[in-house]
């Protein structure tokens, strides 16, 4: 029978999809002691300069974000205080943020 290989290759394609769906980046690029991070992908952390920064998410208007465990929301050109840290929000997308941190 042909049909349960059908229903086989559509529920590991199904799976495979779901897994590059989770795909998370991150990179950071530091000079003295600020750094410029970019989370892409909800659940992205990094821990760049002995601080950890997570992307909850972001929905192209305002993104859901943590450092050392300590949640903020930022939009786009806005700065937050969070953690003993000043977080800019430079770039906010969908499932991604790139933040300026001082």
């Amino acid at each position: 029978m042909k049909t349960p290989r059908i229903i086989a290759a559509l529920v590991v394609a199904l799976g495979a999809g779901t897994l590059v769906s989770a795909c998370t980046t991150t990179q950071y690029n530091c000079q003295n002691s600020a750094c410029t991070i970019t989370l892409s992908g909800s659940g992205a952390s990094t821990e760049p300069a002995g601080y950890t920064v997570e992307l909850q998410g972001s929905d192209g208007q305002s993104a859901d974000f943590s450092i050392n465990g300590q949640a903020a929301t930022c939009t786009e050109g806005e700065t937050v205080e969070v953690g003993g840290y000043s977080a800019t929000c430079t770039e906010v997308g969908d499932n991604h943020l790139v933040v300026d941190i001082a």
